[in-house]
């Protein structure tokens, strides 16, 4: 079950909701979210932004999209929200990791 989840949400990170994926999968979205709690101990919404910050490394690593673009392809509406959400779970700031983790 959280394999599917994964796959549905990385097929389409920017806009994917909860109530798709349960739908897709026969459940309600309040089951699925239960569901996902008592099988992976975490929520959907914490799924969500796992998989997109992942993505957003990724994205710094292997590409020279700018900030705005990377934030946009990973679902976030603004950089600012991108921003304090990358620097919140890696612990530095996008540029920085991008700089970092780049061969010179």
């Amino acid at each position: 079950m959280l394999y599917q989840i994964t796959k549905q949400i990385n097929n389409n990170l920017k806009n994917v909701l909860l109530k798709e994926i349960a739908a897709d999968m026969g459940y309600s979205p309040r089951h699925l979210e239960r569901l996902l709690l008592k099988e992976a101990g975490c929520t959907f919404s914490d799924i969500l932004q796992k998989l997109r910050m992942d993505k957003a490394a990724q994205l710094l690593i292997e590409t020279d999209y700018t900030l705005e673009q990377i934030a946009d392809m990973t679902g976030y509406r603004t950089e600012a929200g991108f921003y304090k959400r990358f620097r919140l779970v890696f612990g530095t700031t996008p540029n920085h990791y991008r700089k970092s983790h780049t061969a010179v």
